[in-house]
């Protein structure tokens, strides 16, 4: 999806896609190709939508049939792995995710071979689930692995490329080397407005990570303006998550800097523009002290 979709775009686009995969069950039967194809982006709506509980049985539903149509190591019942594996993923179920990812990689990598798109992809997002799920070791060293493939096949400025180095910098930032952390970060700062556009989210969201180094380093003079720059950034975006997600990195700046009523002040001011994830807020290291 362009990260400049709309959520009528995407309220529209749910629609559609609930009407024709209704009518393919319908006219075609459950195990038909397109309807399980329509039944993959109706699915995919559901994700961007942040609508799990919907998405998680569709895909189950999906995989098990493809599996049993295609056989466990086909495109498309790989395709159906990775979209359930996201969806759990996104719920917080890291353990169901990491097995589907770790499926997935190595029936690619066997099959592909390690510097085709497809294995890099599943490489890349069973690293990220390793990482979520704070197994920093293993995610390093697969990120490790595949950013010398990327840097060859796809290019330094490719938008992979560089979100391994920031999941690297990440990394570097939850093991408490905060220094390591700070230098990717600045390294790779200036590249995601060229690559991803100055008001995507991600860019957004690597400057208040970016920040949160700082605040450790105690740098709350550079923390609090990048903060606003990425505020100011939020303010341009299309994107209707990106103003309470800056507020939330603005509050966590000050929770950092041991600001605590700022901190409050600015996490109510999230959730009063509409911040949803309580599970974050809940799980994140920076509000435990």
């Amino acid at each position: 999806w362009s990260s400049d979709v709309c959520s009528s775009d995407l309220d529209e686009a749910e629609k559609l896609f609930g009407e024709v995969l209704e009518l393919r069950r319908k006219v075609s039967g459950n195990e038909d190709r397109n309807t399980l194809g329509a039944m993959a982006n109706l699915s995919a709506t559901y994700q961007v939508q942040g609508e799990y509980a919907k998405a998680e049985p569709l895909q189950r539903e999906l995989l098990a049939t493809r599996t049993r149509i295609f056989g466990p190591e086909h495109s498309d019942t790989l395709e159906s792995m990775q979209l359930l594996a996201n969806t759990l993923s996104s719920e917080h179920k890291e353990a169901d995710a990491e097995k589907l990812q770790r499926d997935a990689y190595e029936i690619q990598k066997r099959k592909l071979g390690p510097d085709h798109p497809d294995t890099m992809l599943a490489m890349g997002n069973l690293a990220a689930t390793l990482k979520d799920d704070r197994k920093y070791a293993e995610s390093k060293s697969l990120y490790d692995e595949l950013l010398p493939i990327q840097r060859k096949v796809l290019g330094e400025d490719h938008f992979m490329t560089l979100s391994t180095r920031v999941a690297l910098a990440e990394i570097l930032a939850a093991q408490g080397d905060y220094a390591g952390a700070e230098r990717s970060y600045r390294e790779t700062k200036e590249l995601d407005p060229k690559v991803l556009g100055p008001d995507h989210p991600r860019t957004i969201e690597r400057l208040d990570e970016f920040a949160v180094v700082l605040a450790h380093e105690h740098k709350n003079k550079e923390a609090d303006q990048v903060l606003n720059e990425a505020l100011k950034m939020a303010e341009k975006s299309k994107i209707g998550t990106a103003v309470p997600n800056a507020w939330y990195g603005l509050a966590t700046g000050a929770a950092v800097e041991g600001n605590r009523q700022l901190a409050l002040d600015r996490l109510k001011k999230a959730f009063d523009l509409g911040y949803t994830d309580v599970e974050t807020v809940r799980t994140d290291d920076e509000w435990k002290s």
